[in-house]
């Protein structure tokens, strides 16, 4: 977890020749250089930071490279004797380990006043500084005036890395994957991450744990879960389990008591109806614990309170014990992908919910969503994983909902 920021860098406070950041870093970021190349290290927490910044860019189909990170001593030395634009030894930011250069493709990757004109800059300029990165080569190659045009945009940076120093991440939001064919779903309580299902989808050589959920859980940061809740045993929603133990430090491993005997190695937690995990930021209460029936109808059912906004989701819970659910939400997680076997129109009327979320793969096999079901929830708000791609829900001064289509075939 990033606690802080602060450096004092200039001419008054300049970093001593024998100055090395601690905990430097090369976490593969798409560098124009070479790996082993020192411009390639950054402080840890910044290098987290800036692996989410560029995984949303390229969910959003932004091409960005990174151009230049640390820069000890004697190279500052080295490169202040050939220029008058760069900054004496001792008072670049690069020297920290907390700055970064970017640029793109689309100017060749040079660090230039036209990236600032490019859709890659537009983009970069809005979502910088929620990651806590002020844009310094940006700013400092725009020109008075044009500065003075962007002077929200730069006002909004500084403001926003001000808030971070000393102070842990406070992102809430909550994230339907796009696993394919499967449920995983992860919330971020403030930096603590929390899991409801893992996805699990696997055809011949095709592994969504290997293609997708453990290099995306990667590149966030993420190096360990707090908590993992698993609605029942079939493949499509715990066949990612494994993957995520053995390249997480998974805290707690939460379940019915349905369900048990599948997770035994794991030691589960075994919850039942009325149980209620804290969180920072709100809580998840079991409302339902399944029932001895058939895999779907051993379901657990949960609603996460979320500031307020409440959230359910009952695994693949069939129709006919959908009636015992008595709760109301403002987000439905549809049963079992949209299976006519789940959600009736009475289920919706009771829950009544504003949003509707599905999670089902590209032309799957079974027809997932149905018809009959799409008919049931005509009148929500819908995000379907097939046409929405990942869907992101975030809890902070205001509730926002955003959708990442990602390209390539996902199953």
């Amino acid at each position: 977890m990033i606690t802080d920021y602060t450096r004092l860098i200039n001419k008054e406070y300049p970093l001593p020749p024998d100055y090395v950041p601690p905990d430097l870093i090369d976490i593969g970021l798409p560098f124009d250089c070479a790996p082993g190349n020192p411009k390639r290290l950054l402080e840890k927490g910044t290098a987290y930071a800036a692996r989410e910044l560029i995984c949303r860019s390229q969910h959003e189909g932004i091409s960005l490279c990174c151009i230049s990170g640390y820069r000890s001593y004697d190279r500052q030395k080295e490169l202040f004797r050939g220029s008058s634009y760069v900054a004496a030894p001792g008072t670049s930011e690069h020297q920290s380990g907390l700055a970064l250069d970017l640029s793109s493709p689309s100017v060749q990757m040079e660090l230039t006043e036209k990236f600032g004109d490019t859709s890659e800059g537009h983009w970069l300029a809005s979502h910088a500084p929620f990651y806590g990165f002020i844009l310094i080569i940006i700013i400092l190659n725009l020109g008075r005036n044009r500065a003075k045009a962007h002077a929200n945009i730069i006002l909004l940076s500084i403001m926003v890395l001000i808030f971070s120093l000393g102070k842990e991440r406070g992102e809430i939001s909550y994230q339907m994957i796009d696993i394919g064919q499967g449920d995983a779903f992860l919330l971020n309580d403030k930096g603590a991450y929390y899991m409801v299902d893992v996805g699990g989808p696997k055809y011949k050589n095709y592994d969504s744990g290997e293609k997708i959920l453990i290099p995306y859980l990667k590149s966030l940061g993420i190096r360990e879960i707090e908590g993992i809740f698993i609605s029942h045993e079939d493949k499509d929603h715990m066949g990612n389990l494994d993957l995520v133990w053995d390249n997480f430090h998974v805290k707690n491993i939460y379940t019915n008591k349905l369900n048990e005997d599948s997770l035994r190695k794991y030691k589960p937690h075994i919850l039942k109806k009325g149980d209620r995990i804290k969180l920072k930021s709100g809580y998840i209460t079991v409302i339902d614990e399944g029932y001895e029936f058939d895999e779907n109808s051993n379901s657990l059912g949960l609603i996460l309170d979320i500031r307020g906004v409440k959230i359910m989701t009952l695994g693949d819970l069939p129709s006919e014990f959908e009636r015992n659910i008595e709760n109301r939400a403002d987000i439905l997680k549809l049963s079992h992908h949209g299976s006519k076997t789940s959600t009736s129109r009475d289920f919706v009327e009771r829950v009544n919910p504003i949003i509707v979320l599905i999670s089902a793969g590209r032309n799957n096999i079974y027809g997932h969503p149905h018809k009959e079901v799409l008919d049931n929830v005509y009148d929500r708000k819908i995000y379907n994983s097939q046409t929405d791609g990942m869907v992101e829900m975030r809890f902070n001064k205001d509730f926002e909902i955003e959708r990442f289509l990602k390209g390539g075939y996902f199953r």
